[in-house]
């Protein structure tokens, strides 16, 4: 009897082991998984900040601007000006 339970005491152990190096396993591909994404989301940022900053130099593009922040200022002006 003696020997039977030791035989499932230690098959148990053997359960448990296997089960906590799945988790280990697991955890760190999570973490690489988890790596990885930060990587592409930070690579993905810095191109479209590079895009971003390369229009800015274009003057046609910040002519665009100001022509949107000047019909913007316009509009908010006669808004507040008539309408109130």
């Amino acid at each position: 009897e003696t020997a039977k339970l030791e035989a499932e005491a230690y098959e148990l152990e053997q359960r448990t082991a296997l089960a906590a190096e799945a988790k280990a396993v697991l955890d760190s591909w999570v973490r690489y998984e988890a790596q990885v994404k930060q990587r592409q989301q930070k690579e993905l940022a810095e191109s479209i900040m590079g895009k971003i900053g390369k229009e800015l130099e274009n003057p046609k593009t910040l002519q665009q601007i100001l022509n949107q922040s000047v019909a913007d200022v316009e509009s908010e002006f006669f808004f507040s000006f008539f309408c109130v």
